[in-house]
């Protein structure tokens, strides 16, 4: 998802009373799995190949997408 789409995500999907916090718990969320998802597809990239770190991404992508499309039509 597009970074300038993620704040009106949030705010869609939260109450307005807690929408400062979300907004927190979103930055937090975004920097650690990206962290984490760079540092599993840097690895992939130099050990197997960069055919696989690509791959991961996608997978990822698509997982992503698939939840937040199920979590749109609740």
């Amino acid at each position: 998802m597009q970074d300038a789409l993620e704040s009106t995500a949030t705010a869609d999907m939260v109450d307005a009373d807690t929408l400062a916090m979300s907004y927190g718990a979103l930055g937090t969320v975004n920097g650690a799995v990206k962290f984490i998802s760079s540092t599993a597809v840097g690895t992939l990239w130099t050990v197997v190949s960069p055919v696989c770190g690509f791959g991961l991404a996608a997978a990822l992508m698509i997982a992503g997408t698939l939840a937040l499309a199920r979590e749109y039509t609740r």
